[in-house]
Parts: C-alpha cells; sequence; structure tokens
C-alpha cells in the first residue's frame, strides 16, 4: 500500500485579540546622561498606574521593555503579545523642559483612537511619582473603553466578557430610562456571576441599587439594600485601594 501522507505542519496560533494595552519603551530625542531610564521609566509608570484600573487589562513592563531600542509596527506587537491596543510616544528633551507625544493605536486597523502633547519638566520625568503618566493613563482608559464599546455594539449579551458587560450596563444606566435601568441590572448580575472577582462590576452593581432605591425603583427594598452593601462590601475587599469603590 502507499505510505500515508505526512500532515501539514500547524499553523503558528496567532494570540486572540483582547481588550488589553502594550505599553512601549518611549523614544527620546535630546542630550541627556538619564536617556534609557526616561525611555523605561516613563512606560513603567504609565504601566502601573493602568494597572490600577483593573480594566482594560496591561500588558507587563518586563515583556514590553523588550522592545527598547526598536520600532515595531502595532500589529507586530499584538501577534506577540496578545494585546489589541499599543501605547507609543516620545519625548524631546530641550534643557529642562520636556515635549512628550504619545499616542494609542488600535493594533487590528493601526487607527490612532487617541493621542496627546504635552510640555512638561524634565525633573518631573525623572521624580519618583511622575504626574503625567498618571494623566496619560486617565486619558487611556476612557479611550478605550469607548473604542470597545462601539466594537460589541452588534454582540450579543451572552457574548460578553465581564468587562463589556459592565461598558454596556454603564451606558444603560446613564440613560436613566426604566427600561434600559432594569437590562442594566441583569447584565451586571451576569458580570458578577461571570467574574467573581472584577471589582467594577461589583462596584456598578451597588451603584445600580443605589440609584433604583434612590429612583423609587426597587420592588423589594429590604433585599436590595442588602445586596447593595454586600456588592460595596465585596468590591471594597477586591480593590481596597480603589477611588470610585471607596
Amino acid at each position: 500500500g502507499t505510505a500515508a501522507a505526512a500532515p501539514a505542519p500547524a499553523e503558528p496560533r496567532r494570540p486572540s485579540l483582547g481588550s488589553s494595552i502594550a505599553v512601549l519603551p518611549f523614544d527620546v530625542f535630546g542630550q541627556t546622561e538619564e536617556e534609557r531610564f526616561l525611555r523605561i521609566g516613563v512606560m513603567e509608570h504609565i504601566t502601573c498606574h493602568l494597572a490600577s484600573f483593573h480594566a482594560p487589562s496591561v500588558i507587563s513592563s518586563n515583556t514590553t521593555r523588550l522592545y527598547l531600542g526598536s520600532a515595531p509596527r502595532p500589529i507586530r506587537v499584538s501577534e506577540e503579545t496578545g494585546s489589541r491596543y499599543v501605547l507609543t510616544g516620545s519625548l524631546r528633551l530641550d534643557g529642562p523642559s520636556a515635549g512628550l507625544a504619545a499616542q494609542l493605536v488600535d493594533a487590528t486597523d493601526e487607527r490612532v483612537v487617541w493621542a496627546t502633547t504635552r510640555i512638561c519638566e524634565v525633573a518631573d520625568l525623572l521624580a519618583l511619582n511622575v504626574p503625567i503618566a498618571e494623566e496619560i493613563a486617565r486619558a487611556v482608559v476612557p479611550s478605550v473603553d469607548a473604542a470597545e464599546l462601539r466594537r460589541t455594539k452588534g454582540l450579543r449579551d451572552a457574548e460578553l466578557a465581564p468587562y463589556h458587560m459592565v461598558l454596556r450596563a454603564k451606558e444603560l444606566i446613564f440613560q436613566l430610562v426604566h427600561k434600559d435601568f432594569l437590562g442594566a441590572g441583569a447584565l451586571l448580575r451576569q458580570a458578577v456571576e461571570a467574574g467573581p472577582d472584577f471589582p467594577p462590576a461589583h462596584a456598578l452593581l451597588a451603584d445600580w441599587y443605589s440609584v433604583a432605591l434612590w429612583e423609587g425603583w426597587s420592588t423589594d427594598r429590604p433585599a436590595d439594600r442588602a445586596a447593595l452593601d454586600r456588592h460595596a462590601r465585596r468590591a471594597m475587599a477586591l480593590a481596597p485601594r480603589d477611588g470610585r469603590v471607596l
């Protein structure tokens, strides 16, 4: 008989695109003894601030520092890290001041989702606390949230991850329409069931019960008060330093 044909080599598996962010080392232009520190330091400060938000997730700086000295395309970073969004930036040093430029790119089509330019002091970038890193993180998160809300618009609730359920529920809650508000509650209960350790889901569900009680939409006030307390305490246990939870 004839020998069986050898199986074709398997295609390399490409990581599925999530909603995570990869922060790359910043390029630095200008003469400075601290150039390498600035490239890594700014990246690590932004990464740490993003991680404090719990969602979207952020790729470890130990991984992204491997791109130091290179300028990879966002699609390559996405393929290698599984991130959907890539944050890149540059610093142009001019004496005591620095011009910072940063942009957040959706790796699927390399479209810029958010961008900014700032002027800051080099001394601030060398400090233990880098205020501009927190400013960037606080601007990036709502930009990713909005992009993910648009991207998942056509998906059924059952197809959503807890993070996306929270985004959709938040949009429904803020409309303060009774029918949509009830739908948001059902969605948030799905979110805490699917992600019991996801603090934003518990925090928003506690907020939902608070609004239901305040607006007179609660049909069982004692039970809803107990649920509000339960989810608020669970959120605090999971994220004791989160300002929104507190």
